[in-house]
């Protein structure tokens, strides 16, 4: 029987083992959520890089998602009209810098509905003040990962866990 007054010894109730349980369910249902708008992880995150760095070159946009389907996933999204591409000189050589569109930040908007709907059905049993004490051990625990790992900076802690940053 569950006792939240002390850490279970079964290894299949420990924290660890539920946060990937728990990770597994989150991605399963992005995922789906995202192949629903033709899209996956890799778009999401092109997507998500434009918006929070603003314009990059094309390659070192690619550079930076650090996938094998990045350079595809830029391609799409250009096709799409979800990302703008201007060509600028610089030292008498030409660059493509692509930017979000703003059919790209609607589109990046849906993602934030869909990702806060499949964390509400996760989280469906907790109270408001549950989410807030769960979210600010997880933001702790995610800074701490970050500092204890070398990790860097906090924003680029879920890129090198999931393995884009080589780093």
């Amino acid at each position: 029987m569950f006792d939240g007054r002390k850490e279970s010894s079964d290894p299949f109730e420990q924290s660890v083992y539920l946060l990937s349980v728990l990770a597994r369910a989150a991605e399963d249902g992005i995922g789906e959520r995202l192949a629903a708008r033709g899209l996956d992880r890799v778009h999401q995150e092109v997507l998500t890089v434009l918006a929070q760095a603003g314009p990059h070159g094309r390659a070192d946009l690619v550079r930076r998602i650090a996938s094998p389907d990045a350079a595809a996933a830029v391609d799409a999204l250009l096709a799409r009209g979800l990302v703008q591409a201007m060509t600028v000189h610089v030292g008498g050589a030409r660059q493509e810098v692509l930017m979000l569109s703003p059919d790209g930040q609607g589109e990046l908007t849906a993602m934030h509905a869909d990702a806060a709907a499949v964390q509400d059905a996760l989280m469906v049993s907790f109270t408001r003040g549950d989410r807030a004490q769960l979210n600010a051990l997880l933001r702790r625990m995610h800074v701490a990962l970050g500092r204890r790992e070398g990790f860097g900076s906090p924003q680029s802690v879920s890129r090198k866990v999931r393995g884009r940053d080589r780093a």
